[in-house]
């Protein structure tokens, strides 16, 4: 029976626990299992949430933040983490176990034109995605960009051979019917302006696009460089930054950092 004994003390790994923890010894391999499951509530909380919007986002921070509670910001995945039971300072440490995620959501309008930004497209693509995506252009007005996207379309039939910069601003394109070889010009903006969001619901940011093109072949692709997005980018999510830590400021503290 002392051999028993003997064997089984030795085969027990010793763990230092926190005397109000209540553990169990079981037969099987004679491992420590935790009873929290067998008890009313758990000792601590230990969960990710992740909130739908910047409001209910603050509202549950408020709600269950600790003294040390504090809120990551992470502009490049364009979330906010708060951890909400992080540590005070470097001498009391903190199991950081409870935390809530809100990341901002995107608007349709802003992925359409950043995900073609740079894109060379046909003449006819072009034409068409522009008529597609009217209403996000404030400058030059909405028919006359219109009037644009409808001449690309009905221009299929022709060979492209020179372009020319005007004094107004647009580009003039000259080119000749395949079917009859008659010539004509096409003008068009040589930029243009868009006014849309960043995020949904957020306000709207005028962003210059700048018209790209190639003639090869007598064939036109055509495209548009937006004039630095990320920096409407960084803006809004700055500006959301500042909500949030207004509406939190009694409960966290705020860093620039992705965790």
């Amino acid at each position: 029976m002392n051999n028993l004994i003997e064997s089984i003390i030795n085969a027990v790994t010793a763990k230092k626990i926190d005397p109000s923890d209540e553990f169990a010894v079981v037969p099987e391999g004679y491992q420590v299992e935790d009873l929290q499951e067998f008890k009313g509530a758990p000792r601590r909380i230990k969960t990710t949430i992740e909130l739908r919007s910047a409001q209910s986002f603050c509202d549950y921070v408020s709600r269950f933040a600790d003294e040390g509670a504090t809120v990551f910001c992470d502009l490049k995945g364009q979330r906010f983490t708060a951890v909400l039971d992080y540590h005070e300072n470097a001498d009391s440490p903190a199991w950081s176990g409870h935390k809530a995620t809100y990341t901002c959501p995107i608007d349709s309008r802003w992925k359409t034109w950043t995900s073609r930004n740079g894109k060379p497209m046909s003449q006819v693509e072009f034409a068409q995605f522009i008529e597609d995506n009217l209403p996000d252009i404030v400058k030059p007005e909405g028919a006359d960009m219109l009037t644009v996207s409808r001449t690309l379309q009905a221009k299929k039939k022709v060979e492209f051979n020179s372009d020319q910069n005007l004094s107004n601003g647009d580009i003039q394109f000259t080119y000749n019917e395949t079917t009859n070889g008659s010539a004509g010009n096409i003008e068009i903006p040589q930029e243009f302006v868009l006014g849309i969001p960043v995020y949904e619901g957020g306000a709207k940011y005028e962003v210059i696009a700048r018209l790209r093109y190639r003639i090869s072949e007598g064939k036109l692709s055509m495209w548009y460089d937006l004039v630095r997005p990320e920096r409407m980018e960084e803006d809004a999510f700055k500006e959301t930054a500042n909500d949030i830590q207004q509406q939190c400021e009694s409960a966290a503290s705020i860093y620039d950092a992705a965790i």
